[in-house]
């Protein structure tokens, strides 16, 4: 009976793994430091790993043009959030 079952169990077992594990990193496209899959920023350079529409605040692709949702222009497919740099006149090399 043992040997009957086995495979049903290591069938659910495996389906369970790749059901709660964690997502495998990637790097990040600015700075290429591994990111998890579940951030919406990377860590080391704030570059925004979700871009969204300016009008509609969905998530949107970086190379879209327009919104697929919205159809809102994305000013020559810049979103908001591409850059990962800082408000304009602070320096984050200038350490307190």
């Amino acid at each position: 009976i043992v040997v009957i079952l086995l495979p049903a169990w290591l069938g659910i077992g495996f389906i369970l793994y790749f059901l709660l594990r964690e997502p495998l990193p990637y790097p990040c496209p600015q700075c290429a430091a591994n990111v998890s899959a579940r951030f919406n920023f990377c860590p080391s350079c704030k570059f925004n790993l979700r871009p969204t529409c300016p009008e509609c605040r969905r998530e949107v692709q970086l190379d879209d043009r327009f919104c697929p949702h919205c159809a809102a222009e994305l000013k020559g497919g810049h979103t908001t959030g591409l850059q990962g740099n800082t408000p304009a006149g602070t320096d984050l090399g200038a350490a307190v």
